[in-house]
């Protein structure tokens, strides 16, 4: 064989090899890219489903502690609207990656606008403790459904 076979053999195996570096190269950064984002997606998920199960824990806890003792409910519904704030306040900051379950987030705080009206109702003058206690369950009942649509998504 004459150095120009050789040529003719060697220069398309390395031009070759070196299109499959470069383009091996940038699929992995492109996948590094998209593993990256969805593990920050993914933390966002994470985080706000733990505020979801601490924020209907607490709900349990207030619950009982209303029924155990009617005298904690005041100091536990200003903790239920500092958690409340935390979950908004976390929701705006991540609206892109929660957008996924913006229904659901939309239900919990159209029911914790009701739970705020007949907390206002009710120590206002008005006594209408059963309703109070039906938006209470509707606000956990908004986060359960909020919790089981993070689950999903996530």
């Amino acid at each position: 064989m004459s150095q120009k076979d050789w040529l003719m053999l060697l220069v398309p195996i390395i031009a070759n090899g070196i299109i499959i570096f470069v383009l091996q190269q940038w699929v992995s950064r492109k996948i590094e890219h998209i593993n990256k984002r969805d593990a920050l997606r993914d933390n966002v998920f994470k985080t706000f489903w733990e505020q979801s199960q601490a924020y209907n824990l607490f709900i349990v806890k207030m619950i009982k502690e209303g029924r155990d003792n009617p005298h904690t409910l005041i100091n536990n519904i200003y903790k239920l609207k500092d958690l409340t704030a935390e979950m908004i306040a976390y929701y705006d900051s991540n609206p892109s990656d929660l957008k996924v379950v913006s229904s659901e987030f939309d239900k919990l705080t159209a029911s914790w606008d009701n739970l705020a009206k007949s907390v206002s109702d009710t120590f206002g003058g008005a006594s209408q403790t059963q309703n109070f206690d039906v938006c209470l369950q509707a606000v956990k009942d908004a986060n359960l459904e909020l919790s089981k649509a993070i689950r999903k998504k996530y």
